[in-house]
C-alpha cells in the first residue's frame, strides 16, 4: 500500500505506472480529497494505491490503471481550463474517488481538486461554495 501523489495515476507518462505493474497488480485505489491531509500541512488530492506482489507472468486484473485520460473527455459537463488528465481507472470507477473531481477554479498551479460534495473551498483567499 501506498499514498501519492495523483499525478502517479494521471501523469501522461506511464513509466512509473509501467515499473509498479511490471512487478505488481493494482488491487484497489482510492482518491482522496485535497483536504484529507490538510492536518499534516498540505492540501493535495491523493491516492491511496493497493498493490499485490504477482506470482509469475499472471496479470489478474488487467491494465485499465496504466492509461489517463483528459479531464474534459471523462468529465465533459465541466470547463477545465487545463489540458490535465485522470487516470482510467478512476474514470471507470468513479465510486472510489472520495468526493467529487471539479475544477480547481483560481488555483492555477491545481488543475482540478477532489471535494467533498456540499465542502466550501477558497478562491483567492475567500471562502466560497463549490458549485458548478
Amino acid at each position: 500500500m501506498l499514498i501519492t501523489s495523483r499525478y502517479t495515476m494521471d501523469s501522461r507518462e506511464r513509466a512509473a505506472r509501467l515499473a509498479m505493474a511490471d512487478e505488481a497488480d493494482l488491487v484497489g485505489a482510492i482518491r482522496l480529497p485535497g483536504q484529507a491531509l490538510s492536518t499534516g500541512g498540505t492540501e493535495v488530492v491523493a491516492d491511496i494505491l493497493v498493490l499485490r506482489r504477482r506470482e509469475g507472468d499472471d496479470n489478474s486484473n488487467g491494465d485499465s490503471w496504466l492509461d489517463s485520460v483528459l479531464l474534459a473527455e471523462a468529465f465533459p459537463d465541466w470547463q477545465w481550463a487545463f489540458d490535465d488528465r485522470v487516470n482510467q481507472w478512476f474514470v471507470t470507477r468513479r465510486h472510489m474517488v472520495l468526493g467529487e473531481l471539479r475544477p480547481n477554479l483560481g488555483a492555477p498551479v491545481r488543475p482540478h481538486a477532489a471535494r467533498r460534495p456540499g465542502s466550501r473551498c477558497r478562491t483567492h483567499g475567500s471562502p466560497r461554495r463549490c458549485d458548478r
